[in-house]
């Protein structure tokens, strides 16, 4: 199931599927991400840096990425679009 991120705010996912199998984000200035297993006080998984009018995604294979207490998209900084897909 694909969702669209909350541009320039945090989007919380926690109660959706729990594997995510790729994710795509776009910057028009600069960026910082951070995909977190579970809330906001949650573990950093990975972070996303881009620089202005850039673009960053991948697709993390047939057995995707676990986050056993749900994802949570962090906007750290900047104004981005993008979306996630979660099975």
């Amino acid at each position: 199931m694909y969702y669209l991120l909350n541009a320039g705010s945090d989007t919380d996912l926690t109660a959706k599927s729990k594997t995510l199998r790729s994710w795509h984000i776009s910057a028009a200035a600069g960026a910082v991400v951070n995909f977190k297993n579970g809330g906001t006080g949650g573990d950093i998984v990975f972070q996303v840096q881009l620089a202005g009018a850039s673009s960053a995604g991948e697709i993390m294979g047939h057995k995707g990425m676990i986050f056993p207490a749900g994802l949570y998209v962090d906007w750290v900084s900047g104004a981005v679009t993008g979306s996630v897909d979660l099975d």
